[in-house]
């Protein structure tokens, strides 16, 4: 009966849903990450390609490229929008247009969060003709529907008083068009307590936890845990606050007892890497099956990204399966914290050999565009402790160490223009996810060389 009468507020609430003014929103990099990882989901479940229509997909997805570094996000997320609705069998492009913006984020159950649904970019020649539904999805259930009033509408604002009311817990709202399919539009939480409360709480029981490097990882994970994520700062946008919970008082309560709960801790988490001269933001991707000795790969990733792009990014976050299946440590750093701290790389192996059985033998760099670069300068201050390097949209320049380069015959930055292999319908950045496999198992193939 409760879940029944919050379905009816939050929909008496939609049924208000009015218009703004035709002044298409700020792009954040929210909607950067948002936009680009349904590409690639799509892309993934497109299959192959044919040559000619994956040449076509290249050299647009690179032309939105151009616009991001030319400071057009709005155009950039319009052109990834648009090949992200030419993979869909269904006309989704007056639904992606859309964003939710709800200040804040994550609200304390009670509080009356500002919200509405905004546009990022102006609707196509046929949105007056497009039915859109909006649909909120709460904990386990659908929790409302209502239809708007027309997709060529700018913005819509939803009734803060009705989401105070919604239980504890994770949601997702989507617009779903009259064939069925569904775009995710945003997310939201609506939290028992505050988060930075919890942060606070949390901060202050680590000091009964005996000194170790350990303490300062959790130390580092507790930025994650607030109330108002950063729409610049996607590894607190990602992040499932209640998980995160959890985890960091286990964590805590692990420490205060002289456990380690970081040690061969598999799976995909988020920390940071003290160098002594700064703090490296940085995801860990650990097997769960941990053969010693481990394989370990450090992903860099190119300008625009962050250290979740490998995660979430390149192939729909490629490198994660492909680590759980071969058996290898990743460690994917933020590429320019490397790059300004000469101090950071030797400060990474360090800490994953203190944390995990690597293969001093087996330690391998990739990198993409700016991370290429940043890999060759790791290589050039590391060359005894690398087995092998890959890099993509980079150039390897004259080296006795085991190099491979791979650019995008389309690439119109003009990475790797000279040497290396030259891999036909590819640009700048989709070769990166397609070819991660055959680039993962060469290195694994390779050990440091004897003469070292």
């Amino acid at each position: 009966m409760r879940t029944h009468a919050l379905t009816l507020s939050l929909l008496l609430a939609l049924a208000g849903l009015t218009r703004a003014d035709d002044t298409p929103a700020k792009v954040t990099r929210a909607d950067l990450a948002r936009s680009y990882q349904r590409f690639e989901r799509l892309r993934g479940a497109a299959g192959q390609l044919a040559p000619e229509r994956l040449a076509q997909l290249n050299r647009a997805f690179d032309r939105a490229t151009v616009a991001f570094f030319g400071g057009n996000g709005g155009a950039a997320l319009r052109q990834i929008d648009a090949l992200s609705d030419e993979l869909c069998q269904d006309a989704i492009l007056d639904a992606q247009r859309y964003a939710l913006r709800a200040d804040p984020p994550r609200w304390v159950r009670g509080q009356a969060p500002q919200a509405r649904l905004v546009a990022l970019y102006p609707p196509s020649a046929d949105a007056r003709d497009v039915s859109l539904t909006l649909v909120v999805h709460g904990p386990g259930e659908q929790v409302a529907r209502r239809r708007l009033v027309a997709a060529a509408a700018p913005a819509h604002a939803l009734d803060g008083a009705a989401l105070a009311q919604l239980p504890v817990g994770n949601y997702w709202v989507g617009l779903a068009l009259g064939s069925g399919a569904e775009v995710e539009v945003g997310r939201f939480s609506v939290l028992a307590r505050s988060l930075d409360e919890l942060r606070a709480e949390l901060s202050r029981e680590l000091e009964a936890a005996p000194p170790s490097p350990s303490r300062e990882v959790a130390r580092g994970r507790l930025v994650l845990l607030t109330d108002r994520p950063s729409v610049d700062d996607t590894a607190q946008l990602l992040v499932d606050p209640f998980a995160l919970v959890r985890e960091l008082r286990a964590e805590v309560e692990a420490l205060k007892a002289g456990r380690d709960p970081y040690r061969a801790r598999s799976g995909d988490w988020w920390r940071t890497f003290a160098t002594g001269k700064s703090e490296v933001r940085a995801r860990v991707i650990a097997p769960s099956k941990q053969q010693a000795p481990l394989p370990l790969v450090v992903a860099l990733h190119g300008a625009g990204g962050d250290e979740n792009m490998f995660r979430f990014g390149y192939g729909a976050g490629a490198l994660a399966k492909l680590a759980e299946e071969r058996g290898v440590l990743v460690v994917t750093p933020r590429s320019e914290q490397i790059l300004r701290d000469p101090t950071a790389f030797a400060a990474i192996l360090r800490e994953a050999a203190r944390l995990y059985p690597v293969d001093p033998e087996r330690v391998y760099l990739l990198g993409h565009s700016m991370g290429s670069a940043t890999a060759g300068q790791v290589l050039s201050r590391h060359p005894r402790e690398i087995a092998g390097t890959v890099l993509f949209a980079g150039t390897a320049g004259k080296s006795e160490l085991p190099i491979r380069a791979l650019r995008g015959a389309l690439d119109p930055f003009g990475f790797g223009a000279r040497g290396g292999e030259r891999v036909p319908n590819y640009g700048h950045t989709l070769l990166v996810g397609d070819l991660l496999p055959d680039a993962l198992d060469w290195l694994l193939a390779r050990k440091r060389p004897a003469w070292f």
